[in-house]
């Protein structure tokens, strides 16, 4: 019995003495593992590249991007001195930028858990070669033909250029198939041509390039037109007029000078103030546009043997040069051209020799006559007479007559039965135009009206001497009901040799006739 109690209590004392050590084992702390972190590089390029920082059992993580030739920090001065933040998230990615292409660079990163610093993590990248991407620019036509389009370009970094016209209206290739189909032009040059195109038709002119590194470039292009088959499209010089033909059109003359094999002419219309029926010397410019009021007025062509205004004549009127910008210069008897033609061409010529004009209306003018004399105070008579004889020739016929002054006969082509009102202009020459006047005739040795409208200028009634004769061949007549029995005509014409003679006169109208 005693050795079973003693075998009891030594039990016991065991079961206590390993308690209290199971016990004191549970006051020690528990191992904590070191912090650490990783690099890792993921997209390079010239002048970027994207990295990934990823710590592990720590509370803070740095990094850095240094040059590669810089020495590596500690861990403490990355914590220190990096680009910090919270190492709450298991990775960081980042992008380096504004770097230097194929320029060597290295990350470094630690991470940090109170006082415990990892080891210093780092990765090494190399930016990548610099591929530059070409650009191609077209400038501007500096030349175009009937066949063949000149135009100047530039480029960047270009190893190759090429060019495609295509019809307008088909797709425009991409760059690939410009540079493998197209035409090469040197890159060193700034200028070149496609030939071989067809006369009168839209073209699309594509430009493309590629670098010695096979980047290809964006398509720069344009649109272009040929020239029309009958426009001239190669330089004329030297030309000797040998005639010349010209008449006054309204305000402007028109002049033909012709060369001796009458094959060559030359049309300049311009304005010009006649000095004794003559064109005065002076340098003539081409306008701007037709529709100015001195110079020269620049040409059109419509077709073959088709155009007005000032144009080059080659080959019979079968090429044509509409004349675009230069001048005619007058002097001594001698008309010398220098002209562009067809925007991209140049012409010369000369012509010895003076254009002379006389009427073929009978006008005695020599020079403006800007105010009729209608008030000598003498009787004034102012009539108007319907006249018809059943053909299409009616009209009213105005007369203003100073028996101390002159005299205006005034003829509106009209089937109204009635004062025509309004404001008249030329007829044409060919036949009954309502509302229009009708073109005078005068007689250069009595210097009175034969037919039509005119003025005749008499300072002294009793002196033929003193008189001149102004038939109208352009302008306008403006006639005006005043409402209180009064009419007021006034008249701004034109001879055909171009002097202006003007008028007005206001009071009651006595009719003829009606």
């Amino acid at each position: 019995m005693k050795k079973n109690v003693l075998a009891v209590l030594m039990a016991a004392s065991m079961i206590l003495a390993a308690s209290c050590d199971k016990n004191r084992g549970n006051d020690n702390p528990p191992e904590t593992a070191d912090p650490k972190v990783t690099v890792s590089i993921d997209t390079v390029t010239a002048y970027s590249f994207t990295y990934t920082v990823s710590p592990s059992d720590a509370e803070t993580v740095a990094w850095m991007v240094l040059s590669a030739d810089e020495p590596v920090p500690t861990a403490e001065d990355i914590i220190a001195n990096g680009e910090r933040m919270n190492a709450t998230v298991p990775s960081i990615t980042r992008t380096a930028e504004n770097l230097t292409p194929e320029t060597g660079y290295i990350v470094v990163a630690a991470a940090s858990s109170e006082d415990v610093y990892s080891e210093v993590a780092t990765q090494s990248v190399t930016t990548s070669e610099e591929l530059l991407v070409p650009t191609v620019t077209i400038g501007e036509f500096t030349r175009l033909t009937r066949t063949a389009a000149t135009f100047t370009y530039s480029h960047t970094d270009a190893a190759r250029v090429s060019y495609m016209a295509i019809v307008q209206g088909n797709e425009i290739p991409a760059p690939e198939q410009i540079l493998a189909e197209g035409v090469s032009i040197d890159p060193a040059a700034s200028e070149a041509t496609v030939d071989n195109l067809a006369a009168g038709q839209r073209y699309v002119l594509a430009l493309a390039a590629v670098s010695d590194k096979d980047m290809y470039s964006e398509v720069s292009d344009t649109t272009f037109v040929t020239m029309n088959a009958y426009l001239a499209d190669e330089d004329v010089s030297d030309v000797v007029f040998s005639d010349v033909q010209a008449k006054i059109n309204g305000n402007y003359i028109t002049a033909v000078f012709t060369d001796e094999s009458g094959t060559t002419s030359l049309q300049v219309a311009f304005y010009a103030t006649l000095v004794d029926k003559k064109v005065p010397d002076d340098t003539y410019e081409v306008a701007p546009d037709n529709l100015q009021t001195e110079g020269i007025k620049p040409g059109i062509a419509y077709g073959e043997n088709d155009y007005e205004y000032t144009v080059l004549s080659l080959e019979g009127g079968a090429e044509l040069g509409q004349i675009d910008s230069g001048t005619m210069a007058v002097g001594d008897g001698v008309y010398t051209f220098n002209f562009t033609f067809n925007e991209y061409f140049n012409f010369s010529g000369t012509f010895n020799g003076e254009i002379s004009f006389e009427s073929a209306l009978g006008s005695t003018l020599n020079g403006d006559y800007p105010e009729a004399n209608f008030s000598s105070g003498e009787a004034v008579s102012f009539k108007a007479y319907n006249w018809t004889d059943g053909s299409d020739d009616s009209y009213v016929r105005f007369l203003i007559d100073d028996e101390g002054g002159d005299k205006f006969y005034g003829e509106i082509f009209t089937h109204t039965a009635a004062i025509p009102l309004g404001t008249f202009q030329a007829n044409s020459g060919e036949g009954f135009e309502e509302g229009t006047f009708k073109i005078g005739e005068c007689s250069t040795v009595s210097k009175i009206r034969n037919s039509g409208t005119a003025l005749e200028i008499k300072p002294d009634r009793s002196d033929k001497s003193t008189w001149s004769a102004a038939p109208a061949a352009d302008g306008t007549i403006t006639i005006t009901d005043n409402g209180n029995g009064t009419y007021t005509l006034s008249f701004d014409l034109y001879d055909d040799i171009g002097y202006n003679f003007k008028g007005t006169y206001t009071g009651e109208l006595t009719r003829l006739y009606f």
